[in-house]
């Protein structure tokens, strides 16, 4: 039986991953690899490199997606293939930010910017604004996200291409939660869902999902919040994702908690929290630190509870997530005012604000983080 040329490979594994099927489509590039490698084919090693890089990315393998990217790198070099440099410089840039590794990230960005702007690919420009966005966020750097997100939208919106405005459409959605924007989070979440749902692309529609579930959470809606959650782990455990399916946990288990649903609650955190170690996703932890933590607190104790919130603060302070440390901080006051302390929130009110963050009007338990 004559065995499957590299191309049919290639093109199977590339249906796999437009269905969102990644842990597939990762198997069939390794196939066509392999192909490649044998017919001697340098262009068709390194699709499958990049290609790899981006599905294991998806599936939470930053080490190892980060060595794919690289190897990419290095073989679009020889082959002198710019777009590819750029391309593999995007993701070798969202792997070290996934890794907390924000300065050698934002470099990889700057990079693959310049290559873009030199070749005049207004879709790779806007890729890397989308990526750059992220790296804004993570360093509580609100309104230069906002920025680059809607330039980014306007970017893929101008050159016709949908889901790369759509995915920027997810990007303003959470930007604008944690800015404080409840109502225009939830709008762009929807739209974006709209277009995931038009196009079948699953791993989007779970991202939306979560998204929705989110805003509905921040404006109150936690019933709602929960049905969005439950459609959002459905798909991504289809996915196989275990990135943002953390993150689904998260808020999930925080929309219990606002309920005070604590059993249910501490259960979700503690699954996320598994997965944030396993994905090395140190904000992560940080965040099901906190919700182990008020969860502690709620139920009065308190010992345990400071234990958590501590730990939560030093984390976001060695690894330098200033919008997590007053998150942390305000946990930590509210823990003290709990003990009966008085306590002043100015100074947090004010560091909030700074970053471009309103979403806290009166600090009270139990506390919804966005």
């Amino acid at each position: 039986m004559q065995q499957p040329s590299a191309e049919s490979l290639w093109n199977e594994a590339e249906v796999k991953r437009d269905h969102s099927q990644f842990g597939e489509a990762l198997a069939l590039y390794r196939e066509a690899e392999a192909r490649f490698r044998a017919e001697k084919d340098p262009e068709g090693i390194l699709m499958c490199r990049l290609a790899k890089g981006h599905c294991l990315r998806i599936l939470g393998r930053f080490g190892q997606a980060l060595l794919e990217y690289q190897a990419a790198e290095r073989l679009a070099e020889e082959q002198e293939e710019d777009t590819a440099v750029a391309d593999a410089l995007v993701g070798k840039g969202m792997a070290l930010r996934a890794l907390g590794k924000i300065p050698q990230a934002l470099q990889c960005f700057e990079l693959a910017a310049e290559y873009y702007q030199e070749l005049g690919d207004i879709n790779g420009e806007a890729y890397t604004l989308w990526a750059k966005g992220g790296v804004f966020r993570v360093r509580g750097e609100l309104r230069q996200a906002l920025a680059a997100f809607e330039k980014a939208h306007q970017y893929f919106e101008q050159q016709g291409n949908r889901s790369g405005a759509t995915y920027a459409l997810c990007a303003l959605g959470g930007v604008s939660r944690v800015m404080g924007r409840f109502e225009d989070s939830l709008r762009f979440y929807t739209e974006a869902n709209t277009h995931f749902q038009e196009t079948e692309d699953f791993f989007g529609q779970a991202y939306s999902f979560c998204g929705i579930g989110n805003a509905r959470r921040m404006l109150g809606a936690y019933e709602t919040a929960l049905e969005f959650y439950a459609k959002a782990r459905q798909l991504y455990e289809q996915i196989g994702d275990r990135v943002s399916y953390a993150y689904t946990l998260w808020g999930e288990g925080t929309a219990y908690k606002m309920l005070g649903q604590y059993a249910q609650a501490r259960g979700d955190f503690t699954e996320a929290e598994k997965l944030f170690q396993i994905t090395q996703d140190s904000r992560g932890k940080i965040y099901t630190t906190l919700g182990q933590g008020e969860v502690l607190l709620l139920e009065g104790k308190i010992p345990q509870a400071e234990r958590k919130f501590r730990s939560a603060l030093e984390q976001a302070k060695s690894k330098k997530f200033p919008f997590e440390e007053v998150h942390a901080e305000l946990c930590v006051r509210l823990l003290a005012q709990k003990r009966g302390e008085q306590v002043s929130f100015t100074d947090i009110f004010e560091r909030y604000t700074a970053m471009g963050s309103t979403f806290l009007q009166q600090p009270s338990l139990p506390l919804n983080l966005p």
